[in-house]
């Protein structure tokens, strides 16, 4: 059993491996201490694994759903998707093999396994302006006049912006860790767990608030001349210290409380004789050896389980490793000059320096094309960032890569159709660069196939991969605009693509 165990983890190596880049990538080095928690529970919990084993065989039809997720996740790389798909495989995994004897174990590992993925940024946008308004609730209690717009507090002094690094989060996940850790190890019974777990995360929270507001309160005595308005990292981490004491001392209290009850309710539950006489456990009662037949068929009967389990989880493996040993074929990829459909556009024998200071800001591309093409008159300029074979940090879906910071984007709509196949539509925005405003008209490409949506991108790189179409591009046309107004832009772009002006859905921007 124990070799089907590891050799279902060895099927998803690009997963595990996966997982140290992922904690260093966004600041969670406490997924290492997580890591061994989850292994610290599955050995405190394997004499209830083990007892009364009888699996549950149905599990297996998910087991090989979420293998297939995970196939699908892992090809178009989602990353925070095949993590949480391979931790759900691993429960699943164990659900077939031990069946309702490892319930309650598998849900505090899958429930403590969340706490090392990456998703606990979309609290931010919630953590951000409660931490705002606490924060500066708190200042106004101690005497300070505040002013709070948005996620700025002003002080007469000077103004404090709450940013994403302010809402806590850091704080927060330190607290559940904290929380978690306290609960598996000292606590028994799973509502006093969730108890203790929720007092780490308040008092995390409220730290936060106190860490904000003393910043408010340190500004405001020093006319904001101190050292902390600079660097004020430790300061956080302090006040957090801080709090874990009142933290373990009412954790301890909530802990002796429950322990009390469970005691008071065991010795209602007891009957009043015949005890005496009773044997002290089950443990002192006769029982069979480990070699009888009754123990050698319960094994036997876990290898078995544990045999289809692995089964019934590499099908996604097998999908990804066979398929990606195949060579890649011809992806059916559109060189920039063939985009060139108007009339009279030629690709500028002498193209020199663009007037403008801009490109796509795509990054870890294995090809990048650029041309200028011109009909006498006007200009447009072509980007192709080409992928080839995707990954971490070279991928054309995945942060950082955007048309432009969000904050020069002027404008963005779609647009379309705007070839004369009336087939292809495309995302239009206007830049904001140093030079004056661009118009520029993008789009993806995928495995041959246009798409305007990065979703729509993501999911074609699963058809993509599978018939060994892989290239992966992004394709941007881009003119420059007058100061006031895009429109010969907007028709220098269209005359490009063989499109007339009058034709062409959606109107330039002003």
């Amino acid at each position: 059993m124990g070799a089907a165990f590891l050799l279902t983890a060895a099927l998803f190596w690009p997963t595990l491996a996966s997982f140290p880049g992922t904690w260093g990538q966004y600041g969670m080095s406490h997924g290492w201490v997580v890591a061994g928690l989850v292994g610290w529970l599955l050995w405190r919990d394997r004499g209830e694994l083990f007892e009364g084993s009888v699996g549950a065989p149905l599990a297996l039809l998910p087991l090989a759903a979420l293998s297939l997720f995970w196939f699908a996740a892992t090809v178009a790389h989602i990353q925070l998707f095949h993590q949480a798909a391979f931790v759900l495989l691993g429960l699943s995994w164990g659900l077939v093999v031990f069946g309702r004897s490892a319930v309650r174990s598998l849900t505090a590992v899958g429930v403590t396994s969340l706490l090392a993925l990456p998703l606990w940024d979309v609290l931010v946008p919630v953590l951000r302006p409660i931490t705002t308004l606490a924060s500066g609730g708190i200042a106004r209690l101690l005497g300070i006049p505040v002013e709070i717009q948005g996620d700025m507090i002003r002080i007469d002094s000077g103004a404090f912006l709450i940013a994403d690094g302010c809402a806590g989060i850091n704080y927060l996940l330190a607290g559940l860790v904290i929380g978690t850790f306290y609960a598996h190890i000292l606590v028994k019974g799973w509502r006093t767990q969730v108890a203790v777990v929720g007092l780490a995360a308040v008092f995390a929270i409220v730290g936060n608030w106190i860490r904000v507001a003393g910043m408010v309160l340190i500004g405001h005595l020093t006319e904001m001349q101190s050292s902390l308005m600079g660097d004020h990292g430790w300061f956080g981490w302090v006040i957090f210290t801080v709090g874990l004491v009142p933290f373990f001392l009412l954790a301890r209290r909530i802990e002796k409380r429950a322990a009390r009850k469970a005691a008071d309710a065991k010795a209602e539950a007891d009957a009043p004789e015949g005890e005496a006489d009773a044997p002290e456990s089950q443990a002192d009662w006769p029982h069979a050896e480990p070699d009888a037949p009754e123990a050698v068929a319960a094994s036997g009967g876990l290898v078995r389980r544990a045999v289809m389990a692995t089964a019934a989880a590499a099908f996604g493996p097998l999908l990804y490793f066979g398929i990606g040993a195949l060579p890649a074929r011809d992806a059916g990829e559109l060189a920039l000059t063939d985009l060139a459909r108007g009339a009279q556009w030629n690709v500028e024998a002498s193209p020199g320096d663009r007037p403008f200071d801009w490109r796509p800001a795509y990054q870890g591309a294995a090809e990048y094309d650029t041309w200028t093409f011109t009909d006498g008159t006007a200009h447009v300029y072509g980007d192709r960032f080409v992928y080839r074979e995707q990954a971490q940090g070279a991928k054309l879906i995945g942060y950082p890569n955007r048309i432009a910071p969000g904050s020069d984007v002027l404008n963005q709509q779609l647009v379309g159709p705007v070839d004369p196949e009336r087939r292809l539509w495309v995302q239009q925005a206007v830049i904001r660069t140093p030079e004056g405003p661009i118009l520029t008209w993008y789009w993806y490409r995928v495995g041959g196939v246009d798409t305007f949506t990065p979703v729509h991108a993501k999911i074609l790189e699963v058809p993509a991969f599978l018939s060994r179409r892989r290239a992966s591009e992004l394709i941007a046309l881009s003119a420059a605009c007058e100061p006031d107004n895009c429109r010969g832009a907007f028709e220098a772009l269209a005359g490009f693509m063989g499109v007339r002006t009058a034709g062409a859905p959606g109107e330039p921007p002003g």
